[in-house]
């Protein structure tokens, strides 16, 4: 019972931390003219552009085919019992398209504009610390190559842990509420990608990242969730989410300390 309690008090923290740091962003964005040098760098300003309008496109055709689509009786089943087993690989796959629905484009998304939320933690981080600091060519290749191993093991993640939820509710006749849970898997992983940003900043290896980043997973959710709401209005969405979310898990980065470790 006191664990209980414990985890709650910790979510309610981080995500009130969180919202906090949601309402200091754009203020801070503003008066601190984030967007400044950015377009000394032509080739970001390109990507963004691109990345944005293949996003929605994208998005947009997956949500056409999420909708209208037909899917096998196999896989229209709601419950999947031991005499079911043999529908277990219809499962997968439609299990595993529906990932690629809900996490895949917008995985690739972040991958292309990994260049510009690395640029916003880096500028961030340097205003909050009065440590002023121009990232290199160097690093925004290391920041894209670290981003793309991120995202590929996210993406594995979901596509697993969809599958799971899938047949664990399917059992109970409850398959239909796997999208429900999905959402928050998937916005946790979303928000990861930002907040190792922000650790990467303080050299931490992708396994002392993914740890720290564990500890605060109701805030990573949070932050998830809000860029999934995002990605939802056609390029606009895409245009403002690695602006918004860098200055976001960095400021929430900042204001716990993230940077101190494991708590």
């Amino acid at each position: 019972m006191a664990q209980n309690h414990t985890d709650i008090s910790i979510a309610v923290k981080q995500v009130v931390q969180t919202i906090q740091a949601i309402k200091q962003s754009i203020p801070f964005f503003k008066e601190n003219k984030l967007l400044q040098g950015l377009f000394e760098h032509k080739w970001i300003v390109v990507l963004l552009i691109i990345g944005s309008l293949l996003y929605s496109y994208s998005f947009v055709k997956d949500v056409y085919e999420f909708f209208y689509t037909p899917l096998t009786d196999d896989v229209l089943q709601s419950s999947l019992t031991t005499s079911d087993l043999g529908k277990i690989s219809d499962v997968v796959k439609e299990e595993g398209r529906k990932a690629a629905f809900t996490g895949g484009s917008k995985y690739l998304l972040l991958i292309l504009l990994e260049v510009i939320i690395f640029f916003v933690s880096v500028k961030t981080i340097a205003i909050l610390n009065n440590e002023p600091r121009k990232p290199t060519f160097k690093e925004f290749v290391r920041a894209e190559q670290r981003m793309i191993k991120v995202m590929i093991k996210n993406f594995i993640l979901g596509i697993m842990a969809q599958i799971v939820i899938y047949i664990v509710l399917a059992i109970f006749g409850l398959s239909s509420l796997s999208g429900f849970f999905m959402f928050f898997v998937y916005a946790y992983f979303i928000g990861f990608a930002f907040l190792d940003n922000y650790n990467e900043q303080f050299e931490f290896n992708l396994k002392e990242s993914r740890k720290v980043i564990q500890q605060h997973k109701y805030a990573s959710t949070t932050i998830g969730i809000l860029i999934s709401g995002l990605l939802a209005v056609p390029v606009i969405g895409a245009i403002v989410t690695p602006f918004l979310g860098a200055v976001i898990a960095t400021l929430y980065g900042h204001n716990c300390q993230m940077e101190e470790g494991i708590a």
